[in-house]
Parts: C-alpha cells; sequence; structure tokens
C-alpha cells in the first residue's frame, strides 16, 4: 500500500506505521469488491434488472473505498498541480498538469492504479516467494546475481535492475504459472476471421490465457519452473511466441501500472533473497478465483538471515 500511496499520490500513507488499522481496512473493502464482482460475473444478471443485495453491497462497499481514495487524490492535485519543470515531476504529478486532461480523467486513472496496486503486487510476491522457496538451486543462483550487483545496503536503481535478467526471468516464469488474471478481454472494431470463426465487430472477446501458458504446445515441460527458459543467452530459452505471455495485456489497453509493478516485485524480491534464505515447509499454494486469481493455502515463509551478512 505504501508503494501503491507513493506512485499514485506521492506521499507516504503511513499504512506501516500510525495508518495501519485504516489501512488494513481500506485494503479489505478492496478485495470485497472484487469478490463480490467474481460472484456477480458467474451469477444470474439479475442485477441488471433491480438492485440484489450483493450489488447493493458492492455499491456501499465502492463508495466507502472512493470517499477515502478521493480525499487522497484531490489532496494530490492541489499539491502537484502546482509543478512546471518536467524533470521534477512523477507519474502523478506530470498526469496531473497535462493540460489535455481534465480533473475526473486524472481521477480515473489514478482511483484504477491505486485500486490495482492494493491487489496486484501482494499476490505477485507470494507466488514468487513461494517458487523460489521451493526450488534451492534456483533461490541460490538468483543470490548469487543479485549480490553481484548491489550489496544489501546500497540503494537500487533501475541501471542495477537492468544487470538482473535471471530475477526478471524468475518473475516472467512466475506470471507463467501463477497468472493473476483469467483472460484478456477486448471488443474488436472491424469483423475478424480467426481459424474459419467470424467474429463480428462489437463482440465482446475473452482470451483465456492460462490454458495456453501450461501448453505442452508452447512451452517445454510447461508445469516445470523454469527461469531459464526466458533467458535467450542461455542457448536454453523456449521458443515461444513473444504474444504467449503477456500478464499485462499489450497495446493501447495494456496495464498503465505495468513498470510501477514489474519495478515493486524486482526491488522487494532483490532485497529480501540477498540477505534470508527462504522456505515454504506447507503444501503447494494454488490459486482461487476472486476476479483476480489470488492465492490459497498457506502462505507462510520461513525466512533465515544469510550468514554472510548478519
Amino acid at each position: 500500500m505504501e508503494s501503491a500511496g507513493m506512485i499514485v499520490f506521492e506521499k507516504r500513507l503511513g499504512a506501516m506505521s500510525d495508518n495501519v488499522e485504516w489501512a488494513d481496512r481500506l485494503i479489505e473493502i478492496n478485495r470485497k469488491i472484487f469478490q463480490l464482482t467474481a460472484k456477480m460475473k458467474f451469477g444470474l444478471p439479475l442485477f441488471r434488472f433491480m438492485p440484489t443485495p450483493t450489488w447493493k453491497q458492492i455499491v456501499e462497499l465502492e463508495d466507502l473505498f472512493y470517499t477515502e481514495a478521493n480525499k487522497l487524490m484531490d489532496e494530490a492535485i492541489e499539491k502537484l498541480s502546482s509543478k512546471r519543470d518536467e524533470s521534477e515531476m512523477l507519474f502523478a504529478s506530470y498526469l496531473i498538469n497535462r493540460p489535455e486532461l481534465d480533473k475526473k480523467d486524472v481521477k480515473v486513472i489514478l482511483l484504477s492504479l491505486f485500486s490495482d496496486g492494493l491487489s496486484t503486487t501482494a499476490p505477485m510476491l507470494v507466488y514468487n516467494l513461494f517458487n523460489i522457496a521451493k526450488h534451492e538451486d534456483i533461490q541460490e543462483r538468483l543470490r548469487a546475481e543479485i549480490n553481484s550487483v548491489v550489496k544489501p545496503w546500497e540503494e537500487i536503481t533501475p541501471a542495477i535492475l537492468q544487470k538482473l535478467p535471471f530475477l526478471r526471468a524468475c518473475i516472467k516464469e512466475t506470471f507463467r504459472l501463477f497468472p493473476l488474471t483469467t483472460e484478456i478481454s477486448r471488443i474488436p472494431q472491424r469483423d475478424l476471421i480467426i481459424r474459419n470463426f467470424k467474429i463480428p465487430a462489437g463482440t465482446p472477446i475473452d482470451i483465456n490465457t492460462s490454458i495456453l501458458l501450461r501448453s505442452p504446445e508452447m512451452f517445454n515441460d510447461p508445469l516445470k519452473f523454469k527461469p531459464t527458459r526466458w533467458l535467450r543467452e542461455s542457448g536454453k530459452h523456449d521458443q515461444a511466441h513473444p504474444f504467449a505471455l503477456l500478464p499485462f495485456g499489450f497495446g493501447p489497453r495494456m496495464c498503465a501500472g505495468r513498470r510501477f509493478a514489474e519495478q515493486d516485485l524486482q526491488v522487494a524480491l532483490a532485497r529480501i533473497v540477498s540477505v534470508f534464505v527462504l522456505e515454504h515447509r506447507h503444501s503447494a499454494i494454488k490459486q482461487i478465483y476472486e476476479t483476480l486469481m489470488m492465492p490459497q493455502g498457506n502462505c507462510h515463509f520461513k525466512l533465515t538471515p544469510v550468514d554472510t551478512f548478519f
């Protein structure tokens, strides 16, 4: 939540200090919205004709979430709208000072980033920790790569992250085995013919990526956690289709928070793996559909300090 606050509002929210209860409540409200949305997706669409109990609950929760987020957005807009030097602008201040965007447009983008940021980075961090903890050889190689370019007390910069290809490969492989979304949704603007099927313009399309990502036609050993499949210089990379793995979508509708999410994961994993040995002594973590694919099972890890630094 602190990371989402820095990106969207350019301020610390105190989620780990003086505002813990407020932060926990907002995170729980956001998660409940996602859970109820999933329930409505697979239920009878009675909410289209009358306000059902689930619909009423979602509206109430969204009002609560938006009220809190709107206060933060108004504060950010007032504080950051005076910035004029683009070199000093972060994402939110740059967005707020774009003359072609009105206040409503800015709020829609910031609200979406904040809500998604609360729901996506944490589960993906859990999935990455699980995969790394379950594969000792991969964990050792990853730790060696990280510690060869940055020490635990040094700042992790974009230049440092560029020197961590195995870390990025681990994250990419985790996105393949534990996709956070079940589909890529699009509405074609023109008629399409795909494998002799005609899809008229304006038809909602959901592309199920989960099946594709575990298909032996697309990947060798598809159920195995094998980060090297993404390292071209290793000579062991899979010849997968470039569009086979698109965790953030592609094109104009691509997730606006992609770079932030990737950076969060890279920095968090680099910090944790460099100084701790990870263990997961429980049964495999599974996934449950709550609009997003959330972790199900025991998500507790044992972290033992690496003797090299302690």
